[in-house]
C-alpha cells in the first residue's frame, strides 16, 4: 500500500485529514435535518395562524 503523503509529519496528518471529511459530512446531515424540521415547524405555525 503506497502512502498518503510524502513526508513524515504529512503521514500523520493525512488520517485527520479523512477523519474530518466524515465529520463534516455528518455535521452537514445533522444540519440538513435540522434545517428541514425547523421549515416544517415554520409551515406548520403559519397555517395555524391563517385560520
Amino acid at each position: 500500500m503506497h502512502p498518503l503523503a510524502h513526508h513524515a509529519g504529512e503521514q500523520a496528518l493525512a488520517p485527520l485529514l479523512l477523519l474530518a471529511g466524515g465529520g463534516l459530512s455528518l455535521a452537514a446531515a445533522f444540519g440538513r435535518a435540522w434545517l428541514a424540521g425547523t421549515r416544517e415547524r415554520l409551515a406548520r405555525n403559519r397555517d395555524r395562524g391563517a385560520s
